[in-house]
Formats: structure tokens, sequence, C-alpha cells
């Protein structure tokens, strides 16, 4: 194992457990070998003291073994972990919700019809290994026109994160527009029924991330089924992959034609690393 004093800094190293916990009142941890944040701390901290978490855009990892820990000095020597840093221009791929990385069904309202579309899982992963920040940018007029509520939305996404974390993988974030600019249906909110600037095409959302990931919009992508996704990459300067899934682009809004055209999620992003490949990281 590679001497991780020789690398860090010690007031750098962030360990796997919590050595003050032992001082907190009605703590009570078991006397194991072995023991773990998720499946011993927390739960008894959980109801007797204020436990507060931060989701951190930048390079975090565990490592609590040999093996993990050689895995961030190895980080450490190719330079990944300073480029997570957000003092640096990211790179970053876009990808549409539905049809593109769930299977399309029309409006989905509620957690249980969230599924995903095969090699999505697997292929943020490499996403994620790459150095890609994944972010997924989703219309949603079905908020506005009352058909799922905020926090059913908020179920939706849930599950959606759960189920990649069962391949080891996540998105930096998800940006939804719960707009809608058209009028008259039953159970609409009117306060969402406006003409916004994140709804796709346009580029809201986009800018968002820009501006919360520092992303690099030239070394950027977005993928998705639709025409609309094409012409918002267009829109904000993307490099644009259509997928045969979902809508296939076939949904004839706007006459856009995409930089490249793959069966699915997990050949787009297969030409996105190649293309990467030149890249000077």
């Amino acid at each position: 194992m590679t001497d991780i004093l020789q690398i860090f800094p010690p007031t750098l190293i962030l360990t796997a457990c919590i050595i003050k916990i032992w001082s907190m009142p009605g703590c009570i941890v078991s006397k194991k070998k072995y023991w773990g944040r998720g499946k011993d701390i927390f739960p008894s901290v959980v109801g007797k003291h204020c436990l507060r978490g931060y989701k951190s855009p930048e390079y975090i990892k565990d490592c609590g073994t040999p093996e993990r820990l050689d895995g961030v000095c190895a980080d450490f020597l190719t330079g990944k972990i300073a480029r997570a840093s957000l003092c640096h221009k990211q790179m970053a791929v876009f990808v549409d919700r539905d049809g593109t990385l769930n299977l399309e069904v029309g409006h989905l309202c509620s957690a249980e019809q969230l599924e995903l579309l095969p090699y999505v899982g697997a292929n943020i992963s490499r996403l994620n290994k790459a150095g890609y920040r994944v972010c997924v940018v989703t219309n949603q007029p079905v908020i506005a026109r009352g058909g799922c509520s905020d926090s059913e939305l908020k179920k939706i996404h849930n599950k959606f994160e759960t189920l990649l974390g069962e391949y080891g993988a996540y998105v930096d974030r998800i940006y939804s527009c719960p707009h809608h600019p058209d009028r008259g249906f039953v159970g609409e909110r009117p306060e969402l029924k406006i003409n916004c600037n994140c709804r796709k095409p346009k580029t809201g959302m986009i800018e968002k991330a820009v501006k919360d990931l520092n992303i690099d919009i030239s070394r950027s992508w977005m993928i998705g089924d639709t025409t609309t996704d094409i012409l918002l990459a267009q829109n904000a300067g993307l490099r644009s992959v259509l997928v045969k899934t979902g809508y296939a682009g076939l949904d004839k809004k706007y006459p856009v034609i995409p930089d490249y055209t793959v069966q699915h999620f997990g050949e787009a992003v297969a030409l996105i690393l190649d293309q990467s490949k030149n890249l000077v990281m």
C-alpha cells in the first residue's frame, strides 16, 4: 500500500470513521472488529442527536480499506483529485431523462413507473470515472398540469438515484423545469403556467449548471431523444448526440440535425469517451 503520508499532509486526510462519536451521550456502537458509518455509527446517532449532511460537488471517496486508499492515491497522482476541484473548468454531459435514461411512458407521474433503460447505470458510472460531470436536464410539465406533485417528483428522482447506486453510478445534478405555457388542464397549477427561461429548448437549466459546477461548455455534450434536446444543445453551444430510444428524434418539433446519432445511451457514452481521448485534461 502506498504510504499516504508521503502524498497528503496529515491535515488533509479524511477517514471513514467519526472519532468523537463515543463521547455523545446515548450513542452505543457495537464492539466488533470492523464497523462503518452507515451500519454502526449513524443509526446510534439518529433520534438522539442532530445529524447534518453536506453534498460536496468535489472529490470525496471512502478510503477506509487498503485497496480504497490505493485508489485515492492513484487518483491523486493522476491529477483526478485536482481536476475535480471547482477551481478548474469541468467537462459535463447533460442528459435528458425520459426516453433517454428511463423508459418513456408518457408523462411519468409516479415512482412506480420509473424503469431505467439498459446500459444506463453502467455507462453513467463510466462517465463518473472519466471525470465528466453528469447533469440531468428534464422538462416536467406534468407538474404544472397538476398530474404530479413536487413530493412525488422527488420520490421519482430518489428512486432514479437509488437505481443508479446499484451500479456504483451517480449524477451530479438533476435540473427539472416544472413550467408549462399552455392553460386549460383540469387541476393545473396557475403559478406554474408561465413562459419561463428554463423549459427546453431554452437554456436556463444549462446556465444554472454552468454556474453551479463551473462547466466548460466547449468540452461538454448533450444526449437526448428529441429534437427539443438537439435544439437545446445548439442554443447552449453543446455537441449533441441523438439516441434512438424514446421518441428517437421523431417528435418533429424542430428542424434540427444532431452532431451524432446512435442507438442508445451506452453508444453515446462510448462516442463521447472516444472523442475525449484527444482532449488535454
